[in-house]
């Protein structure tokens, strides 16, 4: 069989939706692919067979990262998918396209088949990043859910504890939340995290998700400066919160703790009964625990893949890994 490996076109979306047996709508898909700097790219690649049939696609994020004076272009792969009679080298082929456009790649957990091949493509296991739950209405989450009603009263106990200790709503009295505006962040330093470089583009594609009510602010002091964006997800019938993507916010722990007090408040007044994020950063897990976030079972595993060593000096626990560069921040709030 001939197969030939090429970006997306438009065209393609309805024979994408089949391989996902119409779970991925063309609404989803027409955003989700979507290339965040040019409406009439697509940030994906699919595999055509000889009778022009797509057999296999894939989307990326394609994002600038820095540490400290150095600058890298990453790319990261999502909605990876492979019709099941020609998996193998299709999907190969697939990740193997869209990882030549970076100078680095990683990818965030996958399915066991996708972690077959990651070895394959020179991934390598490096790292876990961490779900975090905070309960806010026990008796809502054990409601509104998709999944059996008692396997939601186990995660609401062993939830519980994130209602109880450090869960004051003191605010710092220069810090606000103010509706996203796109502007430039600036004041805090970043050099000791590794992290991607905040994109207009990108920010509003994450906004404009279709399938979740979306929020994005600027944090800032009452002054106007700006040094944070944090973009948020609710999930309307669960009536789950997501924080899907907060700015790295330096070494001073008070000021990450304003900001998820404020973000929790936020949460707290569209009345839901739970808020999750996903963390790997130092710096965001100590005060996620500070905050009696509790960690989900399931931990997401981080690989690399880095063949000239282009992020040698980079300390694994200065990843700032986020949403941002994943399609996972819309698709499940049952954890």
């Amino acid at each position: 069989m001939s197969i030939t490996i090429r970006k997306t076109q438009k065209s393609d979306l309805p024979q994408i939706s089949l391989l996902y047996s119409g779970r991925k709508s063309l609404l989803e898909l027409n955003w989700l692919l979507r290339n965040p700097k040019d409406e009439n790219d697509f940030n994906s690649f699919v595999a055509v067979d000889e009778n022009s049939q797509v057999i296999g696609a894939i989307g990326y994020a394609l994002n600038a990262y820095r540490f400290r004076d150095k600058r890298w272009t990453g790319v990261v792969p999502f909605s990876w998918i492979v019709e099941e009679g020609n998996r193998g080298l299709v999907g190969i082929q697939l990740i193997l396209a869209i990882y030549k456009l970076g100078q680095f790649g990683f990818a965030l957990q996958g399915s066991e088949g996708a972690k077959k091949v990651y070895s394959m493509v020179k991934l390598v296991h490096l790292s876990n990043a961490q779900i975090y739950i905070k309960l806010i209405k026990p008796l809502r989450f054990v409601l509104t859910s998709h999944r059996n009603v008692f396997i939601n009263i186990i995660k609401a106990l062993y939830y519980m504890p994130s209602m109880f200790g450090n869960n004051q709503r003191s605010f710092a009295s220069d810090m606000q939340l103010v509706k996203y505006d796109k502007m430039t962040v600036t004041g805090i330093s970043f050099s000791e995290a590794f992290t991607p470089l905040e994109d207009v583009s990108r920010i509003n594609w994450l906004l404009n998700c279709p399938l979740v009510d979306t929020y994005g602010f600027n944090i800032q002091r009452k002054d106007g400066s700006s040094f944070g964006i944090c973009v948020l997800y609710i999930k309307k019938e669960l009536k789950r919160g997501k924080i899907v993507y907060l700015s790295h916010l330096g070494e001073d722990f008070s000021l990450w703790e304003d900001a998820i007090n404020h973000i929790l408040s936020f949460f707290k007044s569209k009345n839901c009964c739970s808020v999750s994020i996903l963390a790997h950063n130092q710096h965001l897990v100590g005060i996620l625990e500070k905050k009696r976030f509790i960690k989900y079972t399931k931990r997401y595993n981080v690989y690399l893949r880095d063949p000239n060593n282009e992020l040698e000096s980079v300390p694994m626990n200065t990843w700032h890994l986020t949403y941002y560069e994943s399609d996972r921040g819309y698709i499940s709030f049952n954890y």
